[in-house]
């Protein structure tokens, strides 16, 4: 269980929203719910939202908090279509200050 001093911060990139209430109102409750699901409702959930390309928003919102650890998924694109596209993950564990967990 996360020390209840310890925040949490929850960063969603789109590159067109439609909606941003509507879209911070889903990764509010989708952050709730983890901490719910973790056992803690103690833990402090901030939520930044930006527009932009997600690669270099996230890498200055992990610099910009002065983050401990970035963790990120991975979709798993194919070989072809990373090449093409470029891997998030990829490019923010090499351009992030501090560790990242894949």
């Amino acid at each position: 269980m996360a020390d209840a001093k310890e925040r949490k911060i929850l960063v969603a990139v789109d590159e067109g929203l439609e909606s941003i209430n509507d879209l911070a109102s889903s990764i509010i409750e989708k952050a709730k719910k983890m901490c719910r699901e973790l056992g803690d409702n103690e833990v402090k959930v901030e939520v930044i939202i930006e527009t932009g390309d997600p690669r270099d928003v996230i890498c200055q919102a992990a610099d910009k908090i002065h983050a401990d650890v970035l963790v990120m998924g991975s979709h798993g694109y194919g070989l072809i279509k990373r090449a093409f596209l470029g891997s998030i993950s990829n490019h923010c564990a090499q351009n992030v200050k501090c560790p990242v967990l894949i």
